[in-house]
């Protein structure tokens, strides 16, 4: 008879599941993001709701607007919200860490950790001049990535996919688009005083502050792009990882505030077709950067694929009934510890029988897992 190997074996994982590839997000922290009463939110000089907004005009340089929310300091939280910037400027705090510092108007989507259990999302006045601008449609909600569950994996998903082949479980990348990210050469790049070039690094040499190193590449809108880049030699404080649209003074795609040496990575998605790459000292520091990387993320490329996810394959041989098998009907195996082990002495003694041996041996190591 003709006997059919799917080549995937059902077994039960218990641990981390992995959901990277969708980011889902937890519930809703906020209280009142939407601003429909005058409630739930702490507010300092000059800050106001009204309009389903809340509204910063004319107060005092550092003034806050915040809430306290039910969070932990070891998760990953996403901010979201809409910016109407007239003047001035203001910085977003998760706890006391510091994040993007938003002077353009438009929607925005920060990630980041608070430093403590249980304290405040705010949002500060960063500017010496009359400020005016407002914030609405505010929302924090916790990045649920690699959270426990007791997963059933069959090795093997079937699915049909038609002209657009889902590609984010791997997240190839396209070609590089920043010219000399490695600083072989003391070229391509607009450096702000301090900024030199030398031994394969872009290096500041900490006498003056918040200076900008600065490329700008072509982008396309609509794709998304992975912004990589590795920091090293940092004497204190901070320092600033920023993409801007079309210039280095553009409106923020984001605008990282960093505090120590390491590789940082970042996405964001293109809505303009130049992009300037930005990296910046903080209060008089030194530090040095290498390795400045954007590549687009080729996640839903068009294609005609049918991915079953299995391989099908005939092999001719002869099925011997046994006590697991009687009369050569169709059974499930779930490999759990201490069932399979007697059926796999079994199945390989008969193994002989097959024309295709090479191939049913293997498949009995893989069971054999």
């Amino acid at each position: 008879m003709a006997i059919i190997n799917t080549g995937a074996v059902e077994r039960t994982i218990i641990g981390k599941h992995d959901a990277n590839f969708v980011h889902p997000l937890g519930d809703e922290l906020i209280s009142n993001g939407s601003f429909d009463t005058d409630s739930d939110w702490v507010k300092g000089t000059g800050w106001s709701i009204q309009g389903n907004s809340a509204v910063y005009s004319d107060g005092a340089k550092f003034s806050q607007f915040r809430q306290q929310l039910v969070n932990n300091n070891t998760s990953n939280y996403q901010l979201s919200l809409d910016v109407t910037i007239n003047s001035g400027q203001f910085r977003v705090k998760f706890g006391s860490n510091n994040y993007d510092i938003i002077s353009q108007s438009g929607s925005y989507k920060i990630n980041g950790l608070f430093n403590a259990n249980n304290t405040f999302i705010t949002f500060e006045d960063y500017d010496d001049i009359s400020s005016d601008f407002s914030i609405d449609n505010v929302s924090v909600k916790e990045v649920l990535v690699n959270r426990e569950s007791n997963v059933t994996n069959t090795g093997a998903v079937e699915r049909d996919i038609e002209a657009s082949h889902d590609a984010n479980f791997v997240h190839p990348l396209g070609d590089e688009l920043v010219s000399n990210g490695t600083f072989d050469v003391d070229s391509d790049w607009i450096k702000q005083t301090g900024w030199s070039i030398s031994g394969g690094k872009a290096n500041h040499d900490g006498l003056s502050a918040y200076k900008k190193i600065s490329q700008l590449i072509t982008t396309e809108i609509g794709k998304t792009y992975q912004y990589k880049v590795h920091i090293s030699n940092l004497s204190t404080g901070q320092f600033y990882i920023m993409a801007r649209q079309n210039s280095e003074f553009g409106a923020f795609y984001f605008n990282n505030i960093e505090t120590e040496n390491g590789d940082y990575t970042f996405t964001f998605t293109a809505v303009t077709t130049l992009t300037s790459i930005v990296l910046q000292n903080g209060d008089n520091n030194t530090l040095s950067i290498d390795n400045v990387s954007v590549k687009e993320v080729l996640v839903n490329r068009e294609s005609d694929i049918t991915n079953t996810g299995v391989t099908i394959r005939d092999i001719e041989g002869i099925n011997v009934s046994d006590e697991m098998f009687p009369d050569n009907t169709i059974s499930n195996i779930v490999n759990i510890a201490g069932l399979i082990s007697s059926l796999l002495n079994s199945l390989e003694s008969r193994s002989t029988y097959y024309e295709n041996e090479e191939n049913t041996i293997n498949l009995l190591k893989n069971l054999n897992c």
